[in-house]
């Protein structure tokens, strides 16, 4: 599996990483399906719902590339 990911999914990533669900619209459900499937993401229930969080793989591929997040 090739680690470039396209900005699409960097920026579903970090919409993931800072809880901005308004940003999980259903254009992208494709690219977090797939970054699910690749490890980079994983479903999360909270007491704000259902959602997404960040891998320890996301985490170190972001910080690599000098992505900083706002995690709320």
């Amino acid at each position: 599996m090739s680690e470039d990911l396209t900005n699409d999914q960097i920026a579903v990533l970090c919409a993931v990483g800072e809880d901005d669900r308004e940003h999980l619209t259903h254009d992208r459900k494709h690219d977090l399906e797939w970054l699910i499937s690749a490890g980079y993401a994983e479903p999360e229930v909270s007491t704000s719902g259902a959602g997404f969080k960040l891998t320890a793989k996301a985490i170190e591929f972001l910080g690599k590339r000098g992505v900083g997040l706002n995690e709320g």
